[in-house]
């Protein structure tokens, strides 16, 4: 009971701060759109003011550098809020495989990294290409001592069943396989 109203006041501290950073990151968002909407409405009323002394006959506007210089300076100002709005809300990652421009960075990659990789492939393929070499090996010699095995037993079986003329033959045989080797 009393590990639970321990932690009721920290659950409830935790969540008491978990919506005030909630509520000042909603008061920051809503701040730049509001700003946004107010520039755009201001460029609303501008243009429709511009129409309305375009509509006048003979009146002919002549855009002056102060007026075309403070639309500028009114466009960078939206473009730099935008760009830091999308700044905040995304984060990008990225990979690159050769650095864009510095050559000595290129070869550090190159000859650092991929150099490397290629020497440890290769010698991964060689290990693996020598152990299935080596237990093809294996198999082949299980294989010519079970034979070899097989054909003592039979010679050892036909000589204790056989006659003694026979046993003599399969002796003189013997010492004869023996001396061609």
């Amino acid at each position: 009971m009393e590990e639970n109203e321990e932690e009721q006041p920290l659950s409830k501290a935790f969540y008491l701060l978990r919506e005030e950073a909630k509520e000042e990151d909603l008061r920051a968002i809503n701040q730049a759109v509001n700003n946004l909407a107010a520039g755009v409405n201001l460029m609303q009323e501008q243009l429709s003011e511009l129409i309305k002394k375009e509509t006048k006959p003979n009146s002919i506007i002549q855009p002056s550098a102060q007026s075309t210089r403070n639309i500028d300076i009114d466009l960078l100002k939206i473009q730099s809020k935008l760009d830091r709005l999308s700044e905040q809300k995304r984060s990008r990652f990225q990979i690159l495989l050769f650095p864009e421009q510095d050559r000595k960075l290129f070869y550090k990659i190159v000859f650092g990294r991929w150099l490397i990789l290629l020497v440890a492939m290769l010698l991964l393929n060689n290990l693996y290409k020598f152990g299935v070499h080596q237990s093809n090996n294996r198999k082949d010699i299980q294989l010519q001592q079970l034979k070899n095995d097989r054909i003592n037993r039979a010679w050892h079986l036909q000589y204790d069943r056989s006659s003694d003329k026979v046993k003599a033959s399969m002796e003189k045989a013997y010492e004869d396989a023996g001396e061609l080797q």
